[in-house]
């Protein structure tokens, strides 16, 4: 198969299956933008989902060296960056929350229910953006950048913490259970 032939397939599985997606949505998805947004965070959260199942409790604690993320660390560490995406998307954190100590502790079980109440909060904010605001400046990082790319930052950041824990799932031979 084609390179384009490729992407043809996969734009129309995109589209067959993204009404499902937004099916609960109390914001208008008319938005491509929204769309990307969610389809690409859905995706990515999605894989860390079933690599966070597939790691053993054990597993959890495990980092490549001194001074880097374990596995939970990393896992934790995406659900935290929800809570500020969302924020900066105008929907603060659920009260009490304390972004530097989530999942401080926390066992396997824990730190999926965390990641998974996250992933929620930062969709929920998402779906939360009028269209037509999409365009408006904030600030993110000391930049003043559109609210579209904010929207973006949550399926970016999560796929490149894919890729870190598909590196540590290899690196504890564990196959990613899409790849089996």
């Amino acid at each position: 198969m084609t390179f384009p032939v490729f992407r043809l397939l996969l734009l129309a599985a995109a589209l067959t299956f993204a009404p499902a997606v937004f099916a609960q949505s109390a914001v208008p998805m008319s938005s491509p933008t929204h769309r990307a947004a969610l389809l690409s965070l859905e995706e990515a959260s999605g894989k860390i989902l079933q690599l966070a199942e597939t790691f053993t409790p054990e597993q959890y604690a495990w980092a490549p060296m001194e001074g880097v993320a374990s596995v939970q660390g990393a896992i934790v560490h995406v659900a935290s960056s929800y809570y500020f995406i969302a924020g900066r998307l105008g929907t603060p954190p659920p009260a009490g929350l304390n972004r530097r100590e989530l999942g401080r502790g926390a066992d396997k079980a824990a730190t999926l229910a965390i990641f998974r109440a996250a992933l929620d909060h930062v969709t929920a904010a998402i779906r939360a953006v009028p269209p037509e605001r999409l365009t408006e400046e904030v600030e993110l990082f000391g930049d003043k950048v559109p609210l579209a790319r904010v929207l973006i930052l949550a399926g970016d950041h999560t796929h490149e913490h894919l890729g870190q824990l598909i590196a540590y799932a290899r690196m504890n031979r564990v196959a990613p259970p899409w790849s089996r």
